[in-house]
């Protein structure tokens, strides 16, 4: 409560003053960190040598199951790959000394005297159960193994939006004209409000099918299947190599854009396909009570094409102009009264591909007789994505409305003005006549910048630790061998910001732990 009463205290205070050092909003329309099922340190500590090589050579059947709980750290960040910024102000063409970056509140049918400050502190939870099974198959190959690993996800994300309004604007009604052909009165009051699918439409402007924000969004589902197929190699009498080839088929979610700050599950719909490689050595032994273990291993994968749906912004218009709106017209270029959420034309079918990810780790294990320490760290990287859309723009259908009329009220017209140059920001309402376009202008699909939802290079760093227990027969009276382990990890954001004017922060830092157990038979 305190923490809130101070931020709505700062807002007010600093919207009645011009600030020279505003930051500048930017940011992707799409955000997809890595996946709950691309963690090699918890799978590193789940087929550790102790409960793997060493009972590969004993034993046919390991079975494993692993319950992890994961939570973003540092919100500001996810605002920032997202706004820009966690602090945005909305206002309306009709306030005075609107600010250069204040987001125009017409745009989502809140008054034109409407002003609000908004706290955004984007969060991100996790749970992933996975179950895993590897069977040795030394009977057909000495070293031959085949894994299997099935995660199921719950994921929760939610903008966290905080608002504080200082003007409703109730009693200004929209000027005849301009957004129907009659005056009309806002109907709703609150920004957090109006991203909502259900408080889209307003006077001739259409429902918003895509981008809305409705509190926080679940999604639960089987992450993906995945199958390992490798051969492992004694090298020495302390030290192993194995080598492997990785599928996943996709059986999360697809991104579909309906939702802004959408839950995925998986990796976003991507057959995946790779080679990796781990190994270990025993680097220091007491006595055979006591050893220790260093642990290396290293996936590289391919994420091949796959379609999505994705919202763009527009080239020159700029950061949340898929937020604008836009005027109809038939095919006799004449406008049709109706107004268009500009996220409804673009949001579009796309192909998505990623050339490699990476996930390496290194981990120092101390044993002592069945009790397992281990630490360890993991770097993970992910090319940029590669967008290739699939749908095009019909061409002179479609042009931005700005702050212009929609209706002429002088000659009882649809008013065929367009503004081209209009942004997010808008401009006061007196500047109408001064910035629209000197003849009709439309958008077609060479304006849709498809890097705005295109995922940068992301780097992200990890350190872990594990306990775990291991038994060489389960209480002396049945053949199986089990293990329980018990482990945690943090992860930062891996680019460097001091020199980058304006990094792109769509990497997450998050935290986590696990419980994890299983028994080789």
């Amino acid at each position: 409560m305190k923490k809130k009463l101070l931020f709505y205290t700062a807002c007010i205070t600093l919207s009645s003053i011009n600030i020279n050092a505003a930051p500048e909003l930017s940011g992707k329309t799409f955000f997809h960190p890595r996946a709950q099922n691309t963690n090699i340190a918890r799978d590193m500590v789940t087929w550790s040598p102790i409960s793997y090589y060493k009972n590969m050579i004993r034993r046919q059947h390991l079975v494993t199951g692993s319950l992890t709980y994961n939570q973003s750290v540092r919100p500001l960040r996810i605002a920032r790959a997202l706004f820009g910024t966690n602090r945005i102000t909305i206002s309306g063409s009709l306030v005075g000394g609107r600010d250069e970056n204040d987001l125009l509140a017409d745009y989502f049918g809140l008054s034109q005297d409407f002003h609000s400050n908004v706290l955004i502190e984007p969060r991100i939870k996790s749970v992933t159960f996975t179950p895993g099974y590897l069977y040795n198959a030394c009977h057909i190959c000495n070293g031959l193994y085949l894994k299997l690993q099935l995660p199921i996800a719950w994921t929760n994300w939610d903008l966290n939006i905080d608002e504080n309004v200082i003007e409703q604007g109730k009693e200004t009604q929209f000027a005849a004209g301009y957004m129907n052909e009659n005056a009309i009165s806002p109907t709703i009051f609150s920004f957090i409000n109006a991203l909502k699918n259900k408080n889209s439409a307003f006077g001739s402007v259409q429902e918003r099918m895509f981008g809305n924000v409705d509190g926080g969004s679940t999604k639960t589902t089987v992450a993906e299947l995945r199958a390992e197929l490798g051969y492992y190699v004694h090298v020495g009498c302390k030290e192993d190599i194995e080598f492997h080839l990785l599928l996943s088929a996709p059986t999360g979610n697809r991104p579909k854009a309906i939702n802004f700050f959408e839950p995925l599950v998986g990796n976003a719909k991507h057959w995946e396909f790779g080679l990796g490689a781990s190994a270990h050595t025993v680097v220091w032994e007491m006595d055979p009570d006591q050893e220790f273990i260093m642990h290396g291993a290293i996936n590289l994968t391919h994420l091949f094409k796959r379609k999505q749906t994705r919202s763009f912004d527009l080239n020159e218009n700029g950061f949340f102009s898929r937020y604008t709106l836009l005027k109809e017209f038939d095919e006799n270029q004449s406008p049709t009264g109706t107004i268009i959420p500009a996220i409804n034309i673009t949001t579009l079918s796309c192909d998505v591909r990623i050339n490699i990810q990476t996930d390496i780790g290194i981990m120092g294990m101390y044993r002592r007789n069945h009790m397992v320490f281990a630490f360890g760290y993991n770097g993970w990287i992910a090319s940029k994505e590669h967008i290739f859309l699939n749908e095009k723009i019909e061409t002179n259908k479609f042009g931005i409305k700005g702050i212009q009329d929609t209706f002429d009220t002088n000659t009882n017209m649809f008013d065929a003005a367009t503004q081209d140059s209009a942004t997010i920001f808008g401009n006061t309402f007196d500047q109408q006549n001064n910035v629209a376009d000197l003849q009709t202008q439309f958008i077609s699909i060479d304006d849709i910048n498809v890097k705005s939802a295109a995922r940068p290079l992301q780097i992200t760093h990890k350190i872990f630790f594990n306990i775990a227990h291991h038994w060489d027969r389960f209480h002396n009276c049945c053949d199986i061998e089990p293990f329980i382990s018990f482990g945690g990890e943090i992860e930062f954001e891996g680019i460097n910001e001091h020199n980058t004017a304006l990094p792109d922060n769509t990497t997450m830092g998050q935290w986590g732990f696990w419980i994890t157990g299983g028994l080789s038979y």
